[in-house]
């Protein structure tokens, strides 16, 4: 009686997608078997395709923890002074940090790329660092502009073949060549800025949600200069009053 259960690849240096994708295979035999059994539970034959699908299950998944443990204490190897990381801040959200310092402990003092903030991150709160994926001309994105260091509206304007990409600010209209680590994705539920062209400050790493004091003042003054004399005049009497 021929079982109609295939295994996955053979190969002896599986990767973990492969081994991931086995592990699927494997979950829906044993689904299967589990019917089978439903209408036939003494059936000996059925019965040792199950033993076989659970041996295929606790090997596959042992070799997936086995080389998992193996890239993580590689990514541990690669998170060393100067490094680009991804780490998460205590707002839960994980962003593109550069690696200032490794302590003891297995902690890291990081800087956010596009912010000020430096901060201490364990080993749970760091990754490795990817490239946004599948950007093209066109796209809107958040790149840090060189003028300043911090987050602005931007549009894709070229994609280089090295790890950098060309982009258009939206309100400068100035072309400059961004390293992919200084480049994200628009978050999706940006808060509305006053002006266009105002730093992004939507989830950054400071206890300041919106922007850093020295926006602030900067934009007070804007509407200050913005605010015709009428206006003027009456907000200095009612501060008068």
């Amino acid at each position: 009686m021929s079982s109609g259960f295939t295994e996955g690849p053979a190969a002896e240096e599986e990767t973990l997608l492969q081994l991931e994708e086995n592990l699927e295979i494997y979950r829906k035999q044993q689904k299967q078997v589990d019917l089978m059994l439903q209408s036939d539970p003494k059936n000996t034959q059925i019965l040792d395709i199950r033993k076989d699908v659970e041996e295929a299950l606790r090997i596959t998944l042992g070799k997936i923890a086995e080389k998992k443990k193996l890239e993580a204490e590689a990514d541990e190897r690669s998170y060393v002074e100067g490094a680009f990381v991804e780490a998460q801040f205590e707002d839960s959200q994980w962003y593109t940090c550069r690696i200032l310092k490794v302590k003891e402990a297995k902690t890291w003092t990081v800087t956010s790329i596009g912010y000020a903030s430096q901060f201490d991150v364990s080993l749970n709160r760091i990754r490795p660092w990817k490239p946004p994926m599948s950007l093209k001309k066109g796209d809107d994105v958040e790149a840090v502009n060189p003028a300043n260091n911090l987050f602005y509206p931007a549009v894709v304007d070229t994609v280089t073949a090295s790890s950098s990409v060309w982009v258009q600010f939206k309100t400068s209209r100035s072309i400059e060549e961004v390293p992919l680590t200084h480049v994200r994705i628009k978050r999706a539920g940006a808060v509305k800025r006053f002006r266009e062209d105002a730093p992004v400050g939507n989830n950054k790493p400071s206890r300041d949600k919106d922007m850093d004091q020295r926006e602030k003042k900067k934009l007070k003054t804007q509407k200050w200069k913005d605010m015709d004399q009428r206006e003027k005049k009456k907000l200095k009497t009612q501060k008068w009053k």
